[in-house]
């Protein structure tokens, strides 16, 4: 009998029609796999499980799948499309139901992101400029630690090595990333390669609509305000966010200054629709006390 070869090396996507999700599939070397849900839910595969996964990505009909998978593993046709019918039926019931634990209802085994050992990280954070919106305190900065920034065509040919070693998750940072008048440019890129792509900003040219709707035509995925509670252009701009229905995640550094109408500020955050919130803090006991 002939060993069973692998299937090529590489990263594959898919985007689900009609709903704002992404698959991506990691094969590696040996036929095992990761299989990457909207780049949080992290699925670790088998060969057979990894070969399901491929042909569910590629959209290869179930007779022709469990064709393939048959010959190649030498077990009858019909245990092949079995199994690759109850594979593409989990892996449904988790894009159409988010919140659902993989391991305890779909028998996955669930890998933490970053937590296994990976040919390549899942995410890649590029820090577009250090240039800072008017008003910020320009050491938030790290501007002495670079000479210049890298031209669109450079960050491209970034975008483009990084999805050949099969990171399928970028976020654009800085300083302040929407400064860079190519950024839509950039996303765009990232969006032709199949990359899920994340910004992080203080949200200030986002309360421009027209310039938020340009981002959104180029296939931005999710967005991390980082919010200042006295920013009304901030509090403009997630207004519009959460109209434009774009997942949407508001950080909010818990200090002196902020503790004080913190429960005021998450409640008006949760009175404009915001579902998902982000805190940091100098100091343990300020979360403490607004968790409270």
């Amino acid at each position: 009998f002939k060993k069973v070869q692998p299937l090529p090396e590489g990263l594959y996507h898919m985007q689900a029609e009609g709903k704002p999700l992404r698959v991506h599939l990691r094969l590696r070397k040996d036929g095992t796999g990761l299989l990457i849900l909207n780049a949080s839910t992290v699925l670790q595969l088998n060969n057979t499980a990894a070969e399901y996964a491929y042909h569910f990505i590629k959209g290869t009909p179930p007779e022709e799948a469990a064709k393939e998978i048959a010959a190649r593993y030498r077990i009858p046709r019909v245990q092949a499309l079995e199994d690759y019918t109850e594979f593409a039926d989990r892996i449904q019931t988790l894009i159409e139901t988010p919140d659902l634990d993989p391991v305890s209802f779909l028998d996955f085994e669930r890998v933490a992101p970053h937590s296994a050992d990976l040919s390549a990280p899942l995410r890649l954070d590029c820090a577009l400029t250090y240039r800072v919106s008017k008003g910020t305190k320009p050491d938030v900065a790290p501007t002495k630690r670079v000479t210049r920034e890298l031209t669109a065509d450079e960050w491209r040919a970034v975008l483009d090595k990084a999805w050949q070693a099969g990171i399928p998750h970028v976020t654009f940072t800085g300083g302040e990333p929407t400064l860079r008048d190519d950024l839509p440019d950039l996303i765009t890129h990232a969006e032709k390669l199949g990359m899920v792509c994340g910004l992080l900003t203080d949200g200030a040219a986002l309360a421009k609509k027209k310039y938020l709707d340009t981002l959104l035509q180029t296939g931005l995925d999710h967005i991390l305000l980082i919010l200042h509670p006295d920013d009304t252009a901030a509090w403009k701009a997630i207004k519009l966010i959460v109209e434009a229905d774009i997942f949407l995640t508001v950080h909010l550094t818990v200090n002196k200054f902020t503790a004080k109408d913190g429960a005021k500020t998450i409640e008006k955050l949760a009175k404009l629709g915001v579902r998902n919130l982000s805190l940091s803090t100098p100091d343990k006991k300020f979360i403490g006390d607004m968790l409270a």
